[in-house]
């Protein structure tokens, strides 16, 4: 074996150690293999094989991503899927099954009793990547003071 043979070999290795630790998009795992001087023709051939071995798996790494951020709404969860490099239909079908519609609700409720009046919720959940329409709804649909 050539010694580029053996240093992609290497590297291949040494990036799915680090996958079982921290996991990556194909992405991110490009950027990784390419900062290591991997040229992109290699790069692709490595992460190939390290898809078809469940190495990297971007379906399950948005799926993940969305059940850990449970209390983001779905326009900060598509944006931060896109950074890391998760195609945009993935990214839609990740939030589509996981995203709980009535954890708005649950937030809403939950500041409230904590005293916190509703232009602030309001502003909190827009941050979050809440749709304004879902804001207001959640807003009109409890009352002030019946939590």
């Amino acid at each position: 074996m050539s010694g580029k043979a053996d240093r992609l070999q290497r590297l291949a290795g040494e990036l799915a150690r680090h996958l079982d630790r921290w996991p990556k998009t194909g992405s991110q795992a490009f950027q990784w293999l390419s900062s290591r001087g991997v040229g992109e023709e290699e790069a692709y051939a490595i992460i190939e094989t390290l898809t078809e071995t469940g190495y990297l798996d971007d379906t399950l790494y948005a799926r993940l991503f969305v059940e850990g951020h449970g209390n983001w709404g779905r326009f900060r969860l598509a944006r931060e899927l896109r950074a890391r490099g998760i195609p945009d239909g993935i990214a839609r079908r990740a939030i589509a099954e996981v995203s709980d519609p009535g954890v708005i609700h649950v937030m809403v409720r939950d500041w409230r009793k904590a005293g916190i009046d509703d232009r602030r919720i309001a502003c909190r959940l827009i941050r979050r990547g809440f749709p304004a329409v879902d804001v207001a709804n959640a807003l009109m649909s409890s009352c002030p003071g019946e939590e």
